[in-house]
C-alpha cells in the first residue's frame, strides 16, 4: 500500500448566507437623541489636580558611584617577591604544624601518665586510710580489754 494513494474526496460545503445590512451611522446617531454629554452637578464634579511644581522636587543625584568605588575592576598590587619564597613560607608553616602536632602528642601522653599516677596515689591513700581505721579499731579494742579488767 502506497503512502500517497487512496486520497479522500472533499465534500462540498453549502454557500454562506449573505450578511445582514446595518443602518447608516447618521440614522443610529439620530435615534440616540442628545449628542452632547450633560453637565454634572457641582457636588459630583471632579477637580483635576494642577501640575506639580518643579521646585518641590529634587532630581539631583546625591553621589555618583563608579564601579571602581565598589572594588570592581581594581587590580591588586603584585609583589616583587619570587614565588619560591612563598613556597618556603608554606614549607615553614607545614614544619611548624608538624612540631605543634608532635608537642600535642607528648602533652597527651604526659597527661595520661599524670592521670595514672593520680589514680595510683588515690588507691594508695585509700589503702592507708583503711589501714589507719584498722589500727584505730585495734587500739580501741586493746584499750577496752585493758581498762575492763
Amino acid at each position: 500500500m502506497g503512502l500517497f494513494g487512496n486520497k479522500k474526496k472533499r465534500l462540498e460545503l453549502p454557500d454562506l448566507p449573505e450578511p445582514p445590512t446595518f443602518p447608516e451611522i447618521q440614522e443610529v446617531r439620530s435615534s440616540f437623541g442628545q449628542s452632547a454629554i450633560p453637565n454634572l452637578p457641582p457636588s459630583l464634579q471632579y477637580n483635576q489636580p494642577s501640575e506639580p511644581e518643579e521646585e518641590n522636587y529634587n532630581y539631583e543625584p546625591e553621589e555618583e558611584h563608579n564601579a571602581y568605588d565598589y572594588g570592581i575592576g581594581k587590580q591588586t598590587k603584585r609583589s616583587n617577591e619570587p614565588i619560591f619564597v612563598r613556597i618556603e613560607k608554606i614549607n615553614q608553616i607545614m614544619d611548624t604544624i608538624e612540631d605543634i602536632n608532635g608537642k600535642i602528642k607528648v602533652l597527651s601522653a604526659t597527661l595520661l601518665n599524670l592521670r595514672e599516677i593520680r589514680k595510683k596515689e588515690a588507691d594508695e591513700i585509700a589503702r592507708w586510710e583503711k589501714e589507719i581505721i584498722e589500727i584505730k579499731n585495734k587500739i580501741t579494742e586493746i584499750d577496752g580489754k585493758l581498762f575492763k579488767k
